[in-house]
């Protein structure tokens, strides 16, 4: 269940982002369908990584809640 968000962070702090986004898309194939809070904030946390300012800050906070 983690390799894919770890994928996700290890891809984006090395710059690869195509790498990085492909696991995003698997990632939400399972998390969108679950619909969990924990769920979405994993997705969510994994879409900062690759996001930058307000998006990013918006994405982490809704990870926080449901944390």
């Amino acid at each position: 269940m983690w390799a894919l968000p770890e994928l996700v962070e290890a891809a984006a702090r090395v710059g690869d982002t195509e790498l990085a986004r492909d696991a995003l898309n698997r990632l939400a194939e399972t998390t969108q369908p679950a619909g969990t809070e924990f769920a979405l904030g994993i997705e969510a946390r994994s879409r900062a990584l690759l996001s930058d300012g307000a998006t990013a800050d918006e994405l982490v906070s809704r990870s926080d809640r449901s944390a």
